[in-house]
């Protein structure tokens, strides 16, 4: 009689976790989440902050190793200990799965090839993380030799996937498309009752229309396109007003320069910086339109946040985009840099209540589809098995 099947050991690593804000870190936190049940899993990551060095989250254990002075030194110094605990907690884990690429990792996977450990490197960034991005400068040769040991590279969109297959080979020919996955049942669409009684708790009006960007405020996320797109928004569309929620702390200069923008633009009034929140979900059932000016992203969580929230969505191109928003169906994909269209887009969403409605449905329906945690938590665990079975 057959018992229970064998539950894997994984060792995750990625350089950022939460508390430290990091797109990556969170998808890595929510896909450990989802296979805890079926896996044994503890992460190794960096100590940034005062976050303690040893952390239960959920039933997953987290060490958080840290490095010595700042800036690259730090980095080197962290990616020596990590190497040195995959060594001593070889008997701990099967099989290692790094959320990016941390700097310095090559020594890691100089360690894992010399314990003969299968390991899979996500990419969380196109132009950082994918083999193109990282075989350039002076570490470039050694990242290339480094690159040998990993078993297999997991790309969240074709884009990426682009990138990895124009990489030489053998790094071509390893390459598997996994999407990043999204909570459906904490991300979902709210009731038009819930609607209104959630803006009641924030003193937004059941009038007016809403849009919502979630994430780092900072030149990359495009903060500053935003608010000139949203300028013109307000005067198309006159009842309408902006939350932005999101860290304030990692670029400062710029959040002063971006407030000080949205004065200089007479549009003060009609936007909110509302800071980190843990309470985005709800955030996501109290808007209208989902807004992304971001310059370069991997495969933004936010967007699959939004879309399983049911909210229609107006992004730049960049990449990863283009496979969550199906445009003129699920929301609009403007050109990166294209103010005016930003523009256009919102205002065209928010000014046309039937649009907002099919958009929505169409939204929801793709997430839950082709994007559940659910489903790509079982795509990992498949893969796993398959990588400790060869």
């Amino acid at each position: 009689m057959n018992g229970p099947p064998k539950r894997l050991r994984v060792c995750m690593i990625a350089y950022y976790l939460p508390p430290v804000h990091s797109g990556a870190g969170r998808q890595a936190m929510t896909l450990a989440g989802q296979l805890r049940d079926r896996c044994d899993i503890f992460f190794l990551t960096a100590r940034h902050d005062k976050s303690p060095p040893t952390e239960q989250r959920n039933g997953i254990s987290i060490y958080r190793l840290a490095g010595l002075g700042h800036g690259v030194f730090f980095a080197f110094t962290f990616n020596l200990r990590l190497a040195w605990r995959l060594f001593c907690e070889r008997n701990r884990y099967e099989l290692v799965h790094a959320h990016g690429y941390p700097p310095f990792y090559f020594l890691s996977l100089a360690v894992l090839r010399l314990l003969n450990k299968p390991n899979l490197q996500k990419i969380s960034m196109v132009g950082i993380d994918d083999p193109l991005g990282l075989f350039v400068g002076r570490l470039g040769p050694l990242r290339r030799w480094a690159h040998q040991n990993i078993s297999v590279i997991i790309a969240p969109s074709q884009k990426a996937r682009q990138l990895c297959e124009q990489a030489p080979s053998p790094w071509n020919s390893r390459v598997l498309k996994i999407p990043n996955g999204v909570d459906t049942d904490r991300f979902h669409p709210a009731t038009n009752k819930e609607k209104h009684a959630l803006r009641e708790e924030f003193g937004l009006s059941s009038t007016q229309l809403i849009a919502l960007f979630v994430g780092i405020v900072s030149s990359r996320k495009g903060v500053d396109d935003l608010l000139r797109a949203w300028a013109e928004t307000v005067q198309a569309v006159p009842e309408s007003h902006l939350l932005l929620a999101g860290p304030l702390v990692y670029q400062p200069a710029f959040v002063v320069d971006v407030k000080k923008l949205a004065d200089e633009l007479g549009i003060a009034s009609r936007v909110s910086f509302l800071g980190e929140r843990e309470d985005v979900d709800v955030l996501m059932r109290c808007a209208d339109v989902f807004c992304l000016a971001s310059k370069n992203e991997g495969m933004p969580n936010v967007l699959l946040e939004a879309s399983s929230s049911g909210l229609p969505i107006v992004a730049y191109d960049s990449a990863g985009v283009a496979d969550i928003v199906v445009d003129g169906e699920t929301g609009f994909r403007v050109p990166i840099g294209s103010v005016v269209a930003l523009a256009e887009a919102i205002s065209r969403i928010l000014s046309d209540a039937e649009l907002r409605h099919r958009m929505s449905e169409r939204a929801r329906d793709r997430a839950c589809r082709s994007f559940s945690i659910a489903s790509v938590a079982n795509r990992y665990y498949t893969l796993y098995q398959n990588l400790l079975h060869d």
